[in-house]
Protein backbone atom coordinates (compact mmCIF):
# COMPACT_ATOMS: atom_id res chain seq x y z
CA UNK A 1 0.00 0.00 0.00
CA UNK A 2 1.44 3.38 -1.11
CA UNK A 3 1.48 6.34 1.95
CA UNK A 4 -1.37 9.14 1.18
CA UNK A 5 1.41 11.37 0.45
CA UNK A 6 2.55 9.46 -2.60
CA UNK A 7 -0.43 8.42 -3.84
CA UNK A 8 -1.30 12.08 -3.77
CA UNK A 9 1.18 12.98 -5.71
CA UNK A 10 0.64 10.06 -8.28
CA UNK A 11 -3.45 11.69 -8.47
CA UNK A 12 -2.24 14.95 -8.64
CA UNK A 13 0.58 13.73 -12.17
CA UNK A 14 -2.36 11.72 -13.68
CA UNK A 15 -4.55 14.43 -13.49
CA UNK A 16 -2.21 16.72 -14.76
CA UNK A 17 -1.06 13.97 -17.80
CA UNK A 18 -4.76 13.53 -18.60
CA UNK A 19 -4.95 17.50 -18.29
CA UNK A 20 -2.27 18.23 -21.18
CA UNK A 21 -3.86 14.87 -23.09
CA UNK A 22 -7.10 16.66 -22.79
CA UNK A 23 -5.92 20.24 -24.12
CA UNK A 24 -3.16 18.24 -26.78
CA UNK A 25 -6.47 16.60 -28.47
CA UNK A 26 -8.33 19.64 -28.77
CA UNK A 27 -5.70 21.77 -30.10
CA UNK A 28 -4.74 18.57 -32.34
CA UNK A 29 -8.34 18.29 -33.95
CA UNK A 30 -8.31 22.46 -34.03
CA UNK A 31 -5.68 22.34 -36.30
CA UNK A 32 -7.03 19.43 -38.62
CA UNK A 33 -10.13 21.83 -39.15
CA UNK A 34 -7.92 24.43 -40.04
CA UNK A 35 -5.22 22.50 -42.11
CA UNK A 36 -8.36 21.07 -44.13
CA UNK A 37 -9.74 24.38 -44.98
CA UNK A 38 -6.73 25.94 -45.81
CA UNK A 39 -5.85 23.17 -48.34
CA UNK A 40 -9.62 23.61 -49.66
CA UNK A 41 -8.53 27.15 -50.11
CA UNK A 42 -5.48 26.53 -51.44
CA UNK A 43 -6.72 24.06 -54.38
CA UNK A 44 -9.66 26.65 -55.21
CA UNK A 45 -6.69 29.08 -55.39
CA UNK A 46 -5.02 27.27 -57.93
CA UNK A 47 -7.93 25.90 -59.98
CA UNK A 48 -9.35 29.71 -60.45
CA UNK A 49 -5.65 30.78 -61.83
CA UNK A 50 -5.31 27.88 -63.79
CA UNK A 51 -3.01 25.83 -62.28
CA UNK A 52 -3.19 22.72 -62.65
CA UNK A 53 -0.74 20.43 -61.04
CA UNK A 54 -1.03 17.33 -63.20
CA UNK A 55 0.54 18.42 -66.44
CA UNK A 56 3.72 20.56 -65.54
CA UNK A 57 6.76 20.07 -68.14
CA UNK A 58 9.23 22.90 -65.85
CA UNK A 59 11.57 20.70 -63.73
CA UNK A 60 11.95 23.52 -61.04
CA UNK A 61 7.60 23.23 -61.05
CA UNK A 62 7.81 19.99 -60.87
CA UNK A 63 10.42 19.77 -57.56
CA UNK A 64 8.28 22.56 -55.94
CA UNK A 65 4.81 20.28 -56.06
CA UNK A 66 6.81 17.27 -54.88
CA UNK A 67 8.05 19.67 -51.95
CA UNK A 68 4.61 21.25 -51.45
CA UNK A 69 2.78 17.55 -51.67
CA UNK A 70 5.78 15.79 -49.15
CA UNK A 71 5.54 18.98 -46.60
CA UNK A 72 1.79 18.60 -46.62
CA UNK A 73 1.53 15.26 -46.11
CA UNK A 74 4.19 15.70 -43.15
CA UNK A 75 1.85 18.37 -41.70
CA UNK A 76 -1.12 15.99 -42.06
CA UNK A 77 1.00 13.19 -40.83
CA UNK A 78 2.29 15.40 -37.39
CA UNK A 79 -2.05 15.85 -36.37
CA UNK A 80 -2.66 12.32 -36.83
CA UNK A 81 -0.38 10.96 -34.77
CA UNK A 82 -0.84 13.76 -32.22
CA UNK A 83 -4.79 12.59 -32.22
CA UNK A 84 -4.23 8.83 -32.16
CA UNK A 85 -1.49 9.66 -29.19
CA UNK A 86 -3.86 11.86 -27.28
CA UNK A 87 -6.80 9.24 -27.60
CA UNK A 88 -4.57 6.72 -26.10
CA UNK A 89 -3.58 9.02 -23.10
CA UNK A 90 -7.43 9.59 -22.42
CA UNK A 91 -8.13 6.21 -22.97
CA UNK A 92 -5.59 5.28 -19.95
CA UNK A 93 -7.10 8.41 -17.66
CA UNK A 94 -10.62 7.16 -18.61
CA UNK A 95 -9.86 3.53 -17.28
CA UNK A 96 -10.52 2.21 -20.51
CA UNK A 97 -6.84 0.53 -21.11
CA UNK A 98 -4.18 0.27 -18.09
CA UNK A 99 -0.61 1.97 -17.77
CA UNK A 100 0.91 -1.79 -19.41
CA UNK A 101 -1.40 -1.10 -22.55
CA UNK A 102 -0.76 2.07 -22.64
CA UNK A 103 3.15 1.79 -23.21
CA UNK A 104 3.37 -0.39 -25.86
CA UNK A 105 5.10 0.91 -28.69
CA UNK A 106 1.80 0.44 -30.92
CA UNK A 107 0.48 3.17 -28.68
CA UNK A 108 2.80 5.56 -27.76
CA UNK A 109 3.76 8.83 -29.94
CA UNK A 110 4.94 7.53 -33.38
CA UNK A 111 6.15 8.50 -36.84
CA UNK A 112 9.08 10.74 -35.45
CA UNK A 113 11.22 9.64 -38.39
CA UNK A 114 8.78 11.68 -40.49
CA UNK A 115 7.45 14.14 -38.55
CA UNK A 116 10.86 15.48 -37.36
CA UNK A 117 12.67 15.21 -40.39
CA UNK A 118 14.23 18.11 -41.90
CA UNK A 119 12.00 20.00 -44.93
CA UNK A 120 12.66 18.69 -48.46
CA UNK A 121 12.71 21.97 -49.46
CA UNK A 122 12.63 25.68 -48.37
CA UNK A 123 9.54 25.95 -46.20
CA UNK A 124 9.40 29.71 -47.28
CA UNK A 125 8.20 27.96 -50.74
CA UNK A 126 4.64 26.97 -49.10
CA UNK A 127 2.16 29.62 -49.06
CA UNK A 128 2.11 31.98 -46.15
CA UNK A 129 -1.57 29.89 -44.61
CA UNK A 130 0.35 26.60 -45.13
CA UNK A 131 3.63 27.63 -43.93
CA UNK A 132 1.94 28.86 -40.43
CA UNK A 133 0.16 25.58 -40.08
CA UNK A 134 3.67 23.50 -41.17
CA UNK A 135 4.84 25.14 -38.17
CA UNK A 136 1.99 24.81 -35.71
CA UNK A 137 2.43 21.41 -36.60
CA UNK A 138 5.82 21.02 -35.78
CA UNK A 139 5.27 22.65 -32.33
CA UNK A 140 2.13 20.48 -31.76
CA UNK A 141 4.47 17.11 -32.49
CA UNK A 142 6.58 18.74 -29.68
CA UNK A 143 4.05 19.58 -26.68
CA UNK A 144 3.39 15.48 -27.66
CA UNK A 145 6.44 14.35 -27.30
CA UNK A 146 6.89 16.39 -24.12
CA UNK A 147 4.02 14.76 -22.63
CA UNK A 148 4.99 11.31 -23.67
CA UNK A 149 8.33 11.81 -22.09
CA UNK A 150 6.86 13.03 -18.69
CA UNK A 151 4.43 10.19 -19.20
CA UNK A 152 6.92 7.66 -19.26
CA UNK A 153 8.77 8.87 -16.35
CA UNK A 154 6.19 8.95 -14.08
CA UNK A 155 5.09 5.66 -15.29
CA UNK A 156 8.95 4.70 -14.61
CA UNK A 157 8.75 5.86 -10.82
CA UNK A 158 5.23 3.94 -10.62
CA UNK A 159 6.71 1.06 -11.43
CA UNK A 160 9.92 1.62 -9.11
CA UNK A 161 7.71 2.39 -6.25
CA UNK A 162 5.62 -0.77 -6.92
CA UNK A 163 8.77 -3.14 -6.60
CA UNK A 164 10.59 -1.24 -3.71
CA UNK A 165 7.30 -1.94 -2.12
CA UNK A 166 6.54 -5.36 -3.51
Amino acid sequence: MQEPSTQKQEDKVIALSDHLARRLYHDALDLAVRAKWVFWRERQINRAGGRRLTVVHDHAAIDRQAAYATETLRLSSRIMHVVAFAMNRRALANGEIDEVEAMRPERRLGGASVCLADPVDDIAMLPPAVRDLWAESAALYRRAQQLERMATAAAAARASARAITS
